[in-house]
């Protein structure tokens, strides 16, 4: 069927071509309103939303270049030294990040 279709080309070029990831496609992300909406109030606007994740963001990546594992390390063994147990030591301090 692909060759009465172009003859030129082989199958295996075409479906090269058709599975390649174009410019526009790599510029956007899409998140359907009623995926976000669970998350907001119903009186946010999309800008409001869109303020929001990009503010959380910035905490987040903020936040994990701003992390030290040699404190994280003290801590723990502070923690541990207490007397408390290692998976709840580890639970909140990973919630912390």
């Amino acid at each position: 069927m692909l060759n009465l279709l172009c003859k030129d080309e082989s199958p295996d070029a075409m479906c090269e071509v058709m599975n390649e990831i174009k410019k526009d496609e790599l510029d956007h992300v899409t998140i359907k309103n009623e995926v976000l909406r669970k998350y907001f109030p119903k009186s946010y606007t999309p800008k409001q939303m869109q303020d929001t994740i990009i503010r959380l963001l910035e905490k987040k990546k903020f936040d994990a270049q701003n992390s030290d594992p040699k404190e994280f390390t003290r801590v723990y063994q502070y923690l541990m030294r207490r007397g408390f147990r290692s998976n709840d030591v580890l639970r909140a301090m990973k919630s912390k990040q």
